[in-house]
């Protein structure tokens, strides 16, 4: 009597079963243990991979080895720009602008705003800042740690902060397998696309260590084509959360919160080109403090504060122009099958002050008031000293919160009905 609603209803199910909607996939993965080295890649990943060593796009060379906490080459092997090009070894950077291309100074007058290391339970104050700031940042996140801090990397998404990769577990790149480099590098990327929606462009090797095979996997099986490096670096991870300093005591270490002020408005103090890019983390109060108590001096001093992209008017991510752009579905982590976005090369000597699209140059940045309700409400003009170049560091200021929150929104609610219209008929 039902057999033709039952036949439905199992094959209703059989479809259901083994086409599983995209997002839900994303929604339900299990990721590697946390902190794991090197974890097993996807095959999908893998199979890049091999597509592109078989086309001769990634090099043979050994991976180095690790020897009192630092990566060695084998005996003859040229680090510098003839050869694998170490940062570490031989400060050498591939500035192919068209191409994978290392950057490493900021355009004249401008300083790229990152952190290392989140999300961490100090990140959220530093999100609330930048917001109140109108700022964007780029967060270089450890994907152990979204994975650990899952609500945080929501607010900083939320808060329309720029999610760039830091590989999984925070180990020396140059110095893992080729299968190794595709899991630190693959699951960061997986666990960001399966939480926002976004894929990155943007990614900062640990210690800056990278080598042309690492910047060869990370262009040719992620997309990544823009490895971060810095040209100032504030040592703040140092710092203690309950006081004193981890590092031996060294002229480049900070001890205290005082000097770590000290180092950052020496910075800022200083010549205006290059443009900055400073090593920072969010890894504890202590390092967050340090860049909210002298941002003041930032601004003072007539600096112009931008997130990574946002320094050379490059798109945000691979599916994605900026904080306020639907991401492109359907995108597959690792698959080689790029979006089409906008991807002009990087001028990396611009003195550009509108290098940001879109901005408006006559947008202050404004301090702002939080209510207990948690909105926020304008709390003054510009602030003093900034100028009206400081206009291009904001990202549609008022639409940039709410942006961010639509896009984590859009990502996570699965857009999809079922419906079953069964006719029934009695016999």
């Amino acid at each position: 009597m039902f057999s033709h609603v039952t036949l439905l209803l199992v094959a209703a199910s059989v479809v259901t079963a083994s086409t599983p909607h995209p997002l839900w996939e994303r929604q339900s993965r299990t990721y590697p243990e946390p902190l794991k080295v090197g974890p097993q890649p996807l095959q999908i990943w893998i199979e890049t991979y091999n597509q592109a060593k078989a086309a001769g796009k990634i090099p043979s060379f050994a991976p180095a080895t690790l020897s009192g906490g630092e990566p060695v080459y084998a005996s003859g092997v040229d680090t510098g720009e003839k050869g694998v090009c170490s940062w570490t070894l031989a400060h050498c950077f591939n500035t192919n602008k068209t191409g994978a291309y290392d950057i490493e100074d900021g355009p004249t007058g401008h300083v790229g705003i990152s952190f290392d290391d989140g999300p961490t339970p100090a990140s959220p104050v530093l999100y609330e800042f930048l917001q109140s700031k109108n700022l964007a940042a780029t967060h270089f996140f450890i994907g152990s740690n979204i994975v650990n801090n899952p609500d945080i990397f929501d607010q900083a998404v939320k808060s329309g902060g720029h999610i760039a990769v830091h590989t999984w577990a925070h180990k020396l790149m140059t110095t893992l397998t080729d299968m190794q480099v595709l899991g630190e590098l693959g699951w960061t990327m997986q666990i960001i696309h399966d939480r926002a929606g976004v894929v990155p462009r943007f990614w900062r090797p640990p210690y800056g260590d990278i080598d042309n095979r690492v910047r060869a996997i990370a262009k040719e099986v992620f997309g990544l084509e823009h490895a971060v490096i810095w040209n100032h670096d504030t040592n703040d991870w140092c710092l203690s959360e309950g006081g004193g300093s981890s590092c031996a005591s060294s002229d480049w270490t900070p001890s205290s919160d005082a000097e770590l002020d000290q180092e950052l408005n020496g910075f800022y103090n200083g010549p205006k080109s290059p443009g900055l890019i400073i090593l920072e983390h969010e890894v504890t109060s202590r390092s967050v403090g340090a860049f909210m108590r002298t941002f003041p001096t930032l601004i003072s001093k007539g600096w112009i504060p931008q997130s990574i992209p946002d320094l050379f008017s490059q798109p945000w991510y691979l599916n994605a122009a900026g904080p306020s752009d639907t991401p492109t579905r359907g995108f597959v982590v690792g698959s080689g099958d790029l979006p089409n976005v906008n991807n002009a090369a990087v001028n990396l000597t611009s003195s550009s002050s509108s290098s940001a699209v879109a901005r408006s140059s006559s947008t202050p940045i404004v301090t702002q008031t939080r209510s207990s309700a948690g909105s926020s409400s304008a709390a003054g003009s510009s602030i003093s000293g900034q100028g009206t170049a400081t206009a291009a560091a904001q990202a549609a200021a008022s639409s940039k919160t709410a942006s961010g929150a639509a896009m984590l929104s859009s990502s996570i609610f699965l857009p999809v009905s079922l419906m079953i219209f069964v006719s029934l008929r009695l016999s």
